[in-house]
């Protein structure tokens, strides 16, 4: 993962982590920095995010991603707090995927500094959070599970890890994450439909993984008499039978 690519990861979970009703989060994004001018340098410093609470001109949190390949030392630490005095932000946080060293740690606590480790595998499913936002604007509660669920099936991983990432999602959530996966990834969809339809727990969600199949005319006529022998559900039945 490049420098860039870990950066804007940490911009997307931010903007996920505060709510965009009463926070705005700003951060250095296709090809545009973001930039806060400094009360004791006079010049304008580049900044990896930013969060504001709305109407206000000085951010509450300046944080910076630092995909370094080792943990991060007192120096760079030390550097960081320079930088969050300077353009006046409430909080500073750094985020890097190996840790701190102890020395670092000790002066973050001392100075009222966040340091938090984001893995290389969280910053890619962060990635994610975009397209997670747009797929269901409505409910942020579970765009980090649908981030997650896109990227494995994107990346064609076993049917039940998407599976998995979706188990708590509600319906409304899955059924425009399903919608999406049958324009784009038709066979991943169609797999995991399947595999809802005949194993799931939960009649509702058989039921919907077969009555999505069949809008989309996507049930193999085998399939679908293997269902009918094993289901149990009388509503789930009737739907199956009525398209015999």
């Amino acid at each position: 993962m490049r420098p860039s690519d870990y950066e804007n990861s940490l911009l997307q979970h931010l903007r996920h982590e505060f709510s965009s009703h009463l926070f705005s989060v700003a951060g250095t994004e296709d090809g545009w920095q973001h930039k806060l001018s400094g009360q004791y340098s006079l010049v304008d410093r580049q900044v990896d995010v930013a969060v504001y609470r709305r109407g206000k001109a000085s951010p509450i949190l300046m944080a910076d991603a630092k995909r370094y390949r080792k943990r991060i030392d007192v120096k760079a630490v030390e550097c960081y707090l320079g930088m969050v005095d300077d353009v006046g932000a409430d909080i500073g946080l750094l985020v890097a995927p190996r840790g701190f060293t102890a020395a670092a740690k000790r002066r973050a606590r001392a100075a009222g500094m966040i340091l938090k480790i984001m893995s290389i595998d969280e910053a890619t499913t962060y990635r994610w959070l975009p397209l997670a936002r747009q797929l269901y604007p409505w409910d942020w509660g579970y765009h980090n599970d649908i981030a997650l669920a896109l990227r494995r099936i994107v990346e064609k991983v076993d049917i039940g890890l998407v599976i998995e990432a979706l188990d708590n999602v509600p319906f409304e959530e899955w059924e425009a994450y399903v919608r999406y996966a049958l324009l784009h990834h038709r066979e991943e969809a169609v797999s995991l439909l399947e595999t809802v339809a005949q194993a799931h727990y939960d009649s509702g969600w058989r039921f919907n993984a077969i009555r999505l199949l069949l809008e989309a005319d996507l049930l193999r006529s085998e399939f679908r008499e293997r269902l009918v022998q094993r289901e149990q559900d009388p509503e789930t039945l009737l739907l199956l039978r009525k398209k015999l």
